[in-house]
């Protein structure tokens, strides 16, 4: 029978491996780290970004696309733009889903455990021959 206090198959990880999966989730995809540190809401993060992403992208195309084919910069906001900051935001708050997962991490990761102690320590001794 399992003791601890961990969820069902969430291993605790060490602080290394937890600053890893940070670095990860904030400077390459968010979501990517909660992944590599055991979570499987991770990918869940991982779509909403790259779906923040694509809309990002393809709102910004359009957009611009408005503004070659007419020769002049669209005054106010045109479906691309609206579609592009939409999709800013939701990549936005996917990272900072990420950042807190990864937050969370840090504060569950295991500690290292202290050397026991070499002194003269009643638990050290020999006991005495009889």
């Amino acid at each position: 029978m399992k003791t601890s206090s961990a969820r069902a198959g969430q291993e605790p990880i060490d602080k290394p491996t937890a600053w890893a999966c940070t670095i990860t989730n904030a400077a390459t995809l968010p979501g990517l780290g909660t992944v590599a540190g055991g979570r499987k809401v991770g990918y869940v993060q991982a779509a909403c970004a790259l779906i923040g992403f694509a809309l990002s992208l393809g709102g910004l195309v359009a957009h611009l696309r408005v503004w070659f084919d007419t020769g002049e910069m669209p005054e106010g906001f045109t479906r691309g733009l609206v579609v592009a900051v939409l999709g800013l935001g939701l990549f936005a708050s996917a990272w900072l889903w990420a950042l807190a997962s990864s937050i969370r991490m840090h504060r569950r990761a295991a500690r290292p455990s202290p050397a026991p102690k070499s002194n003269d320590a009643p638990s050290s001794r020999i006991p005495p021959r009889l």
